[in-house]
């Protein structure tokens, strides 16, 4: 698949799904797993904000990186709140 623009590379084969730098699914996976991705080949990383600490993680290691180097794919309407899996949904275009 071709780039869609001059920034994002094109899509990769495959995706690094970026749940497991949260603490939702047990002990975070190492930060230094997203630069090994990137290395080999993977473009796309998908992350969203139900994955709590995954986009800060995500971003501090995407930070010193070429824009063009990557794509972050992410969802809305479902958001952590207090409880450990409590969550609220809005689907609304402010969200």
């Amino acid at each position: 698949v071709k780039g869609d623009d001059d920034v994002s590379p094109p899509l990769s084969t495959l995706t690094l799904g970026a749940s497991g730098y949260s603490p939702l699914f047990g002990r975070p996976f190492s930060p230094s797993a997203i630069l090994l991705a990137l290395s080999s080949g993977v473009t796309t990383i998908d992350t969203a904000p139900w994955y709590q600490t995954s986009e800060s993680v995500v971003g501090s290691v995407l930070k010193n990186l070429e824009r063009k180097e990557y794509r972050i794919h992410t969802k809305v309407g479902r958001y952590p709140h207090s409880g450990k899996n409590e969550c609220t949904f809005d689907f609304t275009a402010r969200s």
